[in-house]
């Protein structure tokens, strides 16, 4: 299965605005992360929802 870290630390930046050019948004709040692979008879997914606790 596939490390899901690496995304997350793709859009971390955009969740604090700290992002450059099209991969900041005005006002981020939470990121969706989706993954899927495996075998075609022990396929696997995930999704995960991440963002600021509490706000």
């Amino acid at each position: 299965m596939k490390n899901n870290n690496k995304t997350i630390s793709w859009f971390n930046p955009a969740l604090k605005s700290l992002a450059e050019g099209d991969r900041q948004l005005s006002d981020p709040r939470f990121g969706l992360i989706h993954n899927l692979g495996g075998y075609p008879h022990q396929n696997i997914s995930s999704v995960s929802i991440v963002g600021h606790y509490g706000e």
